[in-house]
């Protein structure tokens, strides 16, 4: 019962404690009080009765006193000693006398002294006789007090409880009931109860008059009205951002793209179902997800700059990358990124497009109109075929001709196969035009390009046609060729149709153009700087200003029906647009048309060709050939040359009989050399039904012309390599060679672990040469997650890499090797366990720049197997592996490890003698085409300008470790340049950044990029 009411009234109850405490104290202290008023009391009245006791015993005592009445003195002291709370009486006389009845107490705060004296009055004189003192103690006060204070205290508390207990029977009738109600309203509050309205069970009072309970019920009525009305409008608010929520979802979830918000650190807070589809990532876990990782390795830099150039100038930005889907296929986006600011924070909007569709339907625009420019100039290809067949017919029948002496007869078949190239050339260029595919962007000289134009042209347009060339600039630009040749020959063919049936003048010219800021109003889409001018001119019909406006857009022509597709000036702008390019006309009827292209130009610069460079020595062997055409003059020929070389050939002019010979015996060929375009069976499928037999026989795929396969398909299915007919024995001779001396190696799996991308290049492209299987890593740590899903035969590790380098890495591959599961190690980095490595050893060569004492010290301590130098060569590789894997390798003659620089001598150069000596260096160390050397050299060179802006940066915040590591990647970069004076300050500026010394490393930093300047600036083309 006590503790439901507790529950019931917890106020009440409290209130009830607080009013017996207080009235526990109060009473206390009234008690207190009365009592000590009491005693007040009782003092005075024993003052008051000391005051009497003098009167009525002065004059006595006087008497006595004066006479000398001993006696009669002792008498009335004791009389007054009689008296209540009198303790003692003390008289002194004048003369020292003293007279005394009782005791004198002790001195406390109770004891009350009253003294007086005591004179005779003679005449008019006053003689004094004496003083006397009264002590009083009230003793029984106080024990009367004592037995007083109970009772005194237990009434007060009496009489305060009752009031107390009418007050709070008062407050629980007329108010507790009153304030439960508005409780018990107040807890059942709901938005669905704002309607009622709260009322107590008591009279209401006149206005005026209201008291506290109905100033809080008409409060908490107001404030129910407040809420209900906010509720209502919060309701109405939630529905309508529900709405627009709904309604903005579905706009962004129905657009054909990936859409986004980024934060400053971009992180994705707003997104489609598109986007998160796309990345294969659930919602919650798209804001921390990257959407870099799903770019292309290549388009990543593009990307990133792109974004940095938004938040920079604030400026809208598009973008093509190519983004890797969840079947890690490769998907063209268009991305458009912009910039707005809320609540002083910045956002980034992206928009991605798949542009998969635009590029085949470009590309199907590119093709038709290519085809239309080959039959345009189907009658000068013509013309130029039949020229160069006379010349090698002729050629030929004067070597037949007898008594020919060994000069003459050298010169004609000199000149009938330089003939026969510009045939295949010919050719070649023909296919080119009509090639499809994705087309890469070189350093390119538009002149030679011109100079081929004219010469189709001119066999095709009739002599009313005059073409005039003014060529004043052979500067490079970058550019692809085969997209520069077509947007030139579109140009020149429709100023030849604009005046074919009038004749007149077909004019291109080319120079050099600097935009500057003056100039730069006229050329609103083109930054300041150097430009290829291209004009292309003509004297024919002209057009108006509507028709201007309209050149460009596809499918329009001014052309007949069936004479034109409409699409050749779409492409020419689509193509001179995605070369950074600017395209613009001038034009009026009746006075001919010139188109102005421009181009950026590059920096000057020497482009080493392959006539500059001396080939090898090829040599022959001794292996069996299987050499499959289905042509025979082509067996004769190539099958003579082998055998000249000391080869065993059997030829077959079927591939049937080619395949069934071969299943008799498989093991009796080394080698098979097949032709790709053959009746009955191709060589694709007979390569296909060889391997099927035998999957260790190297095959070559030989082929004029093919829609169906291209040299990636051929390596997809098992070719060694990919020819394209005329083949030049030479490179027939080589290819063999070079695939015979690889196919007796074993084939490994290797592991690269190399944060630079030039480095793992070169290394790649040198294992691959000899067959290897490679595995690309970036750091320690990506190398030791490799490890847990593969076996590897052998690791090629860079020493210093970021988040953890080689030496670390090659620690933890040994400490696996010896604990296997038990490696904690090896987990916490690779984030699994795994037995692959325990109880074995992988080979670890350490890719380095230096060979000094102590990096080989750091090395072996670390469980490393052997260095490998800088500048990696294919012979040093090859030594390695011979060392490490115990098996036979073939090398060239020539010692290929050796330290940086030394096939070179140290010289000062400018840009241009830079990268001639560094393009040489490579030819002559790495067996690579002139394209491959070209895209290394460019790959080095970014590489060398990242690192000098990340060392600018790095050296302004003093962070030596930081520069130690960027000296050390710069040093690597110029060893594989092989540019001896810039390796040795590298080898310095590394030097003193381990001393720490900031000051020598600023210094030679300087010298080092002033010496290196020319070169970057001339140098990475495809940035």
């Amino acid at each position: 019962m006590p503790a439901r009411i507790f529950k019931q009234y917890p106020l009440l109850v409290r209130l009830v404690a607080y009013v017996v405490c207080f009235s526990l104290l109060i009473a206390f202290l009234l008690a207190t009080l009365r009592l000590w008023i009491v005693h007040d009391d009782e003092i005075d009245t024993i003052r008051q009765n000391l005051v009497e006791l003098q009167g009525s015993h002065a004059d006595s005592l006087t008497k006595n006193l004066w006479n000398m009445d001993q006696e009669g003195i002792d008498i009335q002291l004791k009389s007054i000693l009689q008296y209540p709370d009198v303790k003692a009486v003390v008289l002194i006389n004048s003369y020292g006398d003293r007279f005394q009845s009782g005791a004198v107490p002790v001195e406390t705060d109770d004891l009350v002294v009253h003294g007086f004296s005591l004179a005779k009055q003679l005449k008019e004189k006053s003689v004094e006789l004496g003083k006397i003192t009264i002590y009083a103690a009230p003793d029984r006060l106080h024990d009367r007090l004592r037995h007083h204070f109970p009772l005194v205290l237990v009434t007060e508390m009496i009489v305060l409880f009752l009031s107390g207990v009418f007050i709070l029977g008062l407050f629980l009738f007329k108010y507790n009931r009153h304030i439960n109600k508005i409780a018990k309203f107040a807890g059942d509050l709901r938005i669905s109860t704002l309607d009622q309205e709260l009322q107590l069970d008591r009279k209401k009072s006149a206005p005026g008059h209201q008291d506290e309970l109905d100033r809080i019920v008409s409060s908490l009525n107001e404030m129910r009205k407040r809420l209900q009305n906010g509720v209502g409008v919060q309701l109405r608010t939630e529905q309508q951002l529900l709405r627009e929520k709904v309604f903005s979802d579905a706009i962004i979830n129905s657009l054909p793209g990936l859409f986004v918000v980024y934060n400053e650190d971009l992180k994705a807070i707003l997104f489609n179902d598109r986007y998160r589809e796309k990345l294969g990532v659930s919602e919650d876990e798209v804001a921390g997800y990257q959407f870099l990782d799903r770019v292309v390795p290549e388009d990543r830099k593009k990307f990133t700059e792109a974004i940095q150039h938004v938040f920079a100038t604030q400026h809208p930005v598009s973008v093509e990358v190519e983004m890797v889907s969840l079947d890690q296929g490769r998907i063209p986006y268009l991305i458009n990124g912009s910039l707005f600011e809320y609540e002083g924070q910045k956002y980034l909007i992206g928009m991605s497009t798949d542009i998969t569709e635009q590029r085949k339907h470009e590309d199907a625009l590119r093709q038709s109109q290519k085809m239309e420019a080959i039959g345009t100039l189907a009658g000068g290809i013509a013309h130029d075929f039949n020229n160069i067949l006379a010349a090698i017919i002729g050629n030929i029948e004067l070597a037949r001709a007898g008594h020919l002496s060994p000069e003459k007869l050298d010169k004609y078949l000199s000149s009938g196969l330089s003939a026969s190239f510009r045939a295949r050339d010919l050719v070649e260029q023909i296919l080119s035009i009509g090639r499809r595919g994705q087309q890469k962007k070189q350093p390119l000289c538009v002149a030679t390009v011109v100079k081929e134009v004219v010469k189709l042209l001119r066999a095709t347009i009739p002599t009313t046609v005059e073409i005039i060339t003014d060529i004043d600039c052979d500067r490079l630009i970058l550019a692809d060729a085969t997209q520069i040749h077509q947007v030139i020959l579109n140009l020149c063919t429709n100023g030849y149709h604009s005046m074919q049936d009038t004749g007149g003048c077909l004019k291109i010219s080319l120079s050099e153009e600097n935009i500057t800021e003056k100039k730069h109003s006229a050329k609103v889409s083109l930054p300041v700087g150097q430009y290829l001018s291209v004009e292309i001119s003509d004297t024919g019909c002209g057009m108006d200003k509507a028709t201007q406006k309209m050149i460009f857009e596809p499918y329009f022509t001014t052309k007949k029906s069936g004479e034109g597709t409409g699409l050749g000036l779409a492409v020419v702008h689509g193509i001179v647009q995605g070369h950074d390019g600017h395209i613009t006309v001038k034009s009026a009827p009746g006075k001919g048309t010139t188109f102005e292209l421009l181009f950026p130009l590059l920096a000057d610069q020497e482009i080493i060709t392959a006539a500059d460079v001396d080939l090898p020595e090829v040599h022959g062997g001794t292996e069996r050939i299987l050499l499959v055409d289905d042509e025979k003059w082509i067996l004769d020929v190539i099958s003579e040359l082998l055998e000249l070389h000391g080869y065993t050939v059997t030829t077959f002019v079927s591939s049937l009989e080619a395949l069934n010979h071969f299943r008799k015996d498989p093991s009796q060929f080394d080698i098979v050399v097949t032709d790709m375009n053959m009746p009955n069976l191709s060589g694709e499928l007979l390569g296909k039904q060889i391997l099927a037999i035998r999957s260790d026989i190297p095959m070559i795929l030989c082929t004029g012309f093919s829609k169906t396969m291209n040299s990636k398909q051929s390596f997809d299915d098992g070719f060694s390599a990919y020819m394209t007919k005329p083949i030049e024995s030479r490179t027939l001779l080589r290819t063999i060679r070079e695939i015979l001396d690889a196919s007796n190696r074993r084939k490994l799996d290797v592991l690269l672990v190399d944060d630079d991308s030039f480095n793992q290049k070169i290394v790649s492209l040198l294992l691959e040469y000899h067959g290897h299987r490679i595995t690309v890593a970036d750091n320690g740590q990506i190398a030791l997650e490799k490890l847990v899903e593969k076996r590897f035969d052998i690791i090629f590790m860079d020493m210093q890499m970021p988040v953890l380098d080689g030496l670390q890495a090659t620690k933890i591959i040994r400490d696996c090797e010896r604990n296997g599961l038990e490696s904690e190690i090896f987990e916490q980095w690779a984030g699994k366990k795994t037995n692959f490595l325990q109880g074995g050893h992988i080979p670890v060569v350490a890719l380095t720049g230096n060979l000094d004492d102590e990096s080989r010290k750091q090395c072996r301590e670390a469980g490393m197997d052997e260095f490998l130098a800088k500048p990696f060569t294919r012979d040093a590789i090859n030594k390695i592996i011979q060392q490490i894997t115990k098996y036979p390798l073939t090398v060239d003659s020539q010692d290929g490890f050796q330290e940086a620089g030394s096939s070179g001598e140290k010289q000062e150069a400018n840009g241009e003698d830079l990268r001639k000596i560094a393009w040489e260096h490579l030819r002559s160390v790495y067996p690579l085409e002139e394209k491959q050397l070209t895209e290394l050299l460019d790959e080095s060179v970014r590489s060398l300008k990242l690192s000098i802006q990340e060392a600018s940066q790095a050296l302004a915040l003093n962070q030596i470790v930081i520069l130690e590591s960027i000296a050390h990647k710069i040093k690597g970069t110029l060893m594989g340049l092989g540019l001896v004076t810039q390796i040795e300050l590298a080898r310095m500026l590394h030097i003193s950044a381990k001393k720490s010394d900031i000051r020598e490393y600023a210094s030679l930093f300087r010298q080092l990029t002033e010496s290196l300047q020319a070169l970057i600036e001339n140098g990475g083309h495809n940035d």
